[in-house]
């Protein structure tokens, strides 16, 4: 049950969220949260990601996180990142990750 993982957003939280979905298995366990949580329960996550979505978007690791959010979360999410995207298209669109 997603209470049972709590404790895993806790200790995202308490970090840097924008550098563990950098990484390998840190983006994977951002993306089962996203995935498997509440919504009101990965929010503070989800928000953290977003200060930092252009720059997620064209990294490796971090797109999938991007992604993750477009196909589980809100669409106030959705909106937010869809207006940052559109803000910087030409430049996402040249990148192997964008």
């Amino acid at each position: 049950p997603a209470s049972s993982s709590q404790f895993i957003v806790d200790e995202l939280l308490a970090g840097q969220v924008a550098q563990i979905a950098r990484h390998k298995y840190g983006c994977r366990i951002i993306q089962r949260l996203v995935e498997q949580c509440h919504p009101k329960q990965v929010q503070e996550l989800v928000e953290k990601v977003l200060k930092d979505v252009t720059a997620l978007s064209r990294h490796q690791y971090g797109t999938y996180v991007v992604q993750h959010i477009l196909e589980h979360a809100s669409d106030e999410y959705r909106r937010r990142i869809v207006q940052v995207v559109v803000k910087d298209i030409r430049t996402l669109g040249a990148e192997p990750q964008g």
